[in-house]
């Protein structure tokens, strides 16, 4: 059903349970509840090196550090960024920012970490606070986001919507884009696993639709980018051609990523309720083994299976089939079978990228990627580009960074035909694995 990976490609690490917010769509959930608060831990520095070290050996391309709130571990949080950094596995970090210095922000420009992540749920202190369940975290945050872009960093703020606060769509992203922040996403909040009853927080299927269309509508008009970090079914979503910046997310759990708990526990999603293992007891690869079942198509409800947009798709979010539908196999509750005609018709007109005609290029110094037993999985700094097969992984190994290339020499190969080859390079320029270069004339000019 999925290709089978020898390891994640990105984990989350949940370094701290403990956060200063009790935000109510929390998938944390049992942080909000006082007879569970001994689960509270925290990853230790000799816990985080031993993690860090099995992700370094399975080859994992990126750790996001995240929690409960990272930034209230910072010695076990900064020594695991550096180690992670040292090892050859990206960084990136996902944190309320309440914590965070002016020292902090120097700590991560100098370890090179370019990629934050925050959440802002309202336009104002009144709307966040309630969400968060605390007086002061609006501007708590907003001093974080002003830390950050002093330095120059680009923060990327995400917005977390539930019946809470889904009339302040539009209002959220205008006041985001009037502190200059370029890119916003945006998550519906979801049912936690051990949350018997989230009916008051959940979206219905109409306010999701129009959810959907208040960010389409507010980043056009504000001029930023603003996209989704779920996946939500193409079927629910209906206006394909509208929405094509909230395409091309699929639910990665257990395929691609896994989350690593606080206390070492192995979940293939962080909404999960579900542990596989912990890693602070075993290798990754026996966790990795006993998640076959997220890469077998067990977990695709048939009508997904059978629908002629699953591929490109993916059916939604397996933990709101769950919660909502009574089984992980069960459809996603934002499904809308009944409109599959009419996405289909606008799935096949959604423009088709032309392939380029590349005569010069590089390899891109940016790139990383793993051997698998298919071919490759490659990485472009912090994102997943593409899975490669073998003979593709073959002649990205023969690229060497330093060197350009023309279509000539490439074609002296004898491996592949001039047409199979253009086709290829343009497909990889489009992704940036390979970056065009101008040719040169005899007379040294570039054309």
């Amino acid at each position: 059903m999925y290709k089978t990976l020898s390891a994640p490609l990105v984990v989350q690490i949940e370094i701290e349970s403990a956060c200063q917010n009790s935000c109510i769509h929390c998938y944390n959930f049992w942080r909000q509840d006082s007879i569970n608060n001994s689960d509270k831990s925290r990853l230790s520095v000799k816990e985080i090196k031993t993690i860090i070290h099995k992700l370094a050996k399975a080859k994992v391309f990126e750790i996001v550090f995240t929690g409960g709130e990272p930034l209230l571990n910072k010695s076990s949080l900064f020594y695991g960024m550096e180690l992670a950094q040292k090892l050859g596995i990206g960084v990136s970090l996902n944190s309320n920012l309440i914590s965070l210095t002016k020292k902090d922000v120097i700590f991560l420009e100098e370890l090179g970490v370019d990629s934050v992540l925050t959440s802002i749920m309202g336009p104002s202190a009144d709307i966040h606070d309630s969400i968060a369940s605390r007086n002061g975290s609006f501007n708590d945050t907003l001093r974080g986001i002003k830390h950050l872009k002093e330095k120059g960093f680009a923060p990327v703020v995400n917005i977390v919507i539930s019946k809470k606060n889904k009339d302040y769509v539009k209002d959220t992203i205008n006041f985001l884009a009037s502190l200059g922040i370029k890119h916003i996403t945006s998550t519906r909040a979801g049912c936690p696993g051990n949350c018997s009853d989230f009916s008051e927080m959940s979206l219905s299927f109409k306010e999701f639709q129009k959810y959907l269309d208040d960010l389409y509508v507010a980043g056009q008009e504000a001029g930023v980018s603003v996209g989704v970090l779920e996946s939500y079914p193409y079927c629910g979503m209906k206006y394909l051609l509208r929405y094509q910046q909230f395409l091309n997310r699929r639910c990665s759990a257990g395929i691609t990523t896994i989350t690593v708990g606080s206390n070492g526990s192995v979940r293939p999603c962080s909404h999960l309720d579900i542990q596989y293992g912990n890693l602070l007891k075993e290798d990754l690869d026996k966790i990795w083994s006993r998640m076959k079942k997220w890469r077998d198509g067990s977990m695709i409800p048939l009508e997904c299976k059978n629908c002629k947009l699953f591929y490109f798709c993916g059916s939604g979010c397996r933990m709101e089939a769950k919660m909502r539908g009574g089984a992980l196999n069960a459809m996603d509750p934002y499904s809308c079978p009944d409109d599959i005609d009419i996405v289909l018709q606008q799935f096949y007109k959604l423009p088709k990228k032309e392939n380029k005609i590349i005569s010069s290029f590089s390899l891109s110094k940016k790139i990383r990627w793993r051997k698998e037993k298919f071919g490759s999985a490659v990485f472009l700094a912090h994102n997943f580009k593409v899975f490669l097969n073998k003979k593709a992984t073959d002649f990205l190994n023969k690229l060497d960074s330093e060197k350009n290339y023309t279509i000539e020499e490439i074609i002296k190969w004898g491996d592949y035909s001039s047409k199979e080859l253009q086709v290829f390079l343009s497909k990889l320029a489009d992704k940036k694995i390979i970056l065009e270069r101008p040719r040169k004339t005899m007379g040294g000019e570039e054309k």
